[in-house]
């Protein structure tokens, strides 16, 4: 299993509306919007609406601008530290790749041995050996299933969503549970429990919605055969092209304390004391950051609920420089799916398939586990654990950059998910203007997740401030 079948969630495909169609025949007054976020979303929407006549002024938190979108260039081959891969559907950030003038690099297939190697109950078992090697202690109907493929073998064959909106606009409360007390009821055994735990892509089973996967599963069975690309340079190049083409620089750390509405006017104030007013506020930060801030008037009961409430995933991200080709020395495929604390070994490769790095890629309880832990028992865990698994990488690994989603203020996780029961009680309210502030970001995307999602939510909120004048 590859790096795509690993970290790729596939989003719907959709119409993209053309640049020419933002433009409006008459504004009658010149309207100024701040927008909350330099990332993808608020970058996009602030484009939108300067090309439809607003003034907008764009305050990052940070010092520095793109989000999740986050190429990390101080490490060889620059790889990305969120906002992995750009799939054939992603028909909006396409179009924006187009428009600036970027390369689309497609993903390479990966030089050396194919696959992956699998670590269970303490035993390396190739692919070809699963079904009848040792260490698979799964019962007889699931044996033939390879761990990393357990979880999605049990929601598709029972998963009813046939369109990227079905999640949301047909009620599915009987799928609003959570994932585990799905899966007992499948009558799954306790080692295959065990093994779909590990690298759920969400912090729990238990805390998960079912329906929120059966959406996921949706979307990477109806673009299976897509092929995956990264910009040339680094996928943050859009970020930098988006930013370029505003007419005012994004204001760099600037954090948000209050947001408050009267006389018909908007108002930020920011930890620095510094004070600015708008017709209109757009906030693209997470729920995870927005349950922070004073917002004023309050949101409405069950939009007030999803900000207070809505998940976010704990990833963790552990890149490795190669020094050597280790695998040339034990000839086991470089990519690992393991059920120790670090889950999965992932290679990073260059423009001809050459591995130049690894990525150690945990989630849930054991992202949020490793986080705890010292600098220097982070980088002993992950490379003792390595050469445990397979020796021939003593000596061949350095811990080289250590990225905590979850640790991170300025967005306390990676993306956000759904717990049981939540899509059925909020989900429609989530995105709903607040007066005059309105709300954007991949947590408010019904069709496309991830990269494609943020680009989603600004087009639907920049239609939102067109409308309201």
């Amino acid at each position: 299993m590859n790096r795509r079948q690993f970290l790729v969630q596939s989003a719907a495909s959709a119409c993209i509306l053309p640049f020419a169609g933002w433009q409006t025949a008459f504004i009658p007054k010149r309207k100024e919007v701040i927008i909350l976020g330099a990332g993808l979303s608020g970058l996009y929407a602030a484009l939108l609406l300067q090309e439809s006549g607003y003034t907008v002024t764009v305050l990052e938190g940070k010092d520095r601008i793109g989000g999740k979108v986050f190429t990390l260039n101080h490490l060889t081959g620059k790889p990305e530290g969120g906002g992995w891969t750009i799939g054939d559907h992603y028909a909006r950030f396409r179009s924006l790749v187009e428009r600036f003038k970027l390369n689309l690099l497609e993903l390479p297939v990966v030089a050396g041995p194919p696959g992956t190697l699998f670590f269970v109950n303490g035993q390396r078992v190739a692919l070809r050996d699963w079904s009848m090697a040792k260490p698979n202690q799964l019962s007889d109907g699931e044996r033939q299933t390879p761990p990393p493929a357990l979880l999605g073998k049990f929601i598709r064959s029972h998963n009813p969503l046939q369109h990227a909106r079905d999640w949301f606009d047909n009620p599915h409360p009987d799928l609003d549970i959570s994932i585990e007390t799905f899966l007992r009821k499948q009558k799954a055994s306790k080692e295959a429990l065990r093994l779909m735990r590990v690298a759920p892509n969400t912090n729990d089973l238990h805390k998960t919605s079912l329906l929120w996967a059966m959406r996921d599963d949706e979307r990477r069975k109806r673009h299976s055969g897509d092929r995956f690309y990264r910009i040339e340079g680094g996928n943050s190049r859009l970020i930098s092209a988006l930013a370029t083409s505003l007419n005012h620089p994004v204001m760099l750390n600037k954090i948000v304390q209050k947001i408050q509405q009267s006389e018909g006017k908007v108002s930020i104030t920011c930890t620095d004391g510094s004070v600015a007013k708008a017709d209109y506020i757009i906030s693209t930060l997470p729920f995870s950051v927005m349950r922070g801030l004073d917002i004023k008037p309050v949101p409405p009961v069950l939009q007030a609920e999803a900000i207070q409430h809505l998940p976010y995933t704990a990833i963790t991200q552990v890149y490795l420089q190669v020094e050597q080709p280790f695998w040339a020395d034990d000839d086991f495929p470089v990519a690992m799916w393991t059920d120790t604390a670090i889950e999965r070994v992932l290679p990073i490769t260059n423009e001809k398939g050459q591995i130049s790095m690894l990525v150690v890629w945990m989630d849930g309880k054991n992202a949020l586990a490793f986080d705890k832990l010292q600098p220097e028992k982070q980088s002993r865990q992950v490379i003792d654990t390595i050469g445990a698994i397979r020796p021939a990488t003593r000596d061949a690994l350095t811990v080289v950059h250590t990225q905590r989603w979850a640790r991170n203020p300025f967005s306390l996780g990676a993306y956000s998910h759904f717990a049981p029961g939540q899509i059925t009680r909020f989900a429609r309210h989530i995105a709903q203007p607040i007066g005059a502030l309105h709300l954007a970001g991949e947590h408010t995307a019904i069709e496309s997740p991830g990269m494609e999602g943020a680009l989603e939510s600004a087009e639907r909120v920049v239609r939102e401030l067109m409308n309201a004048g």
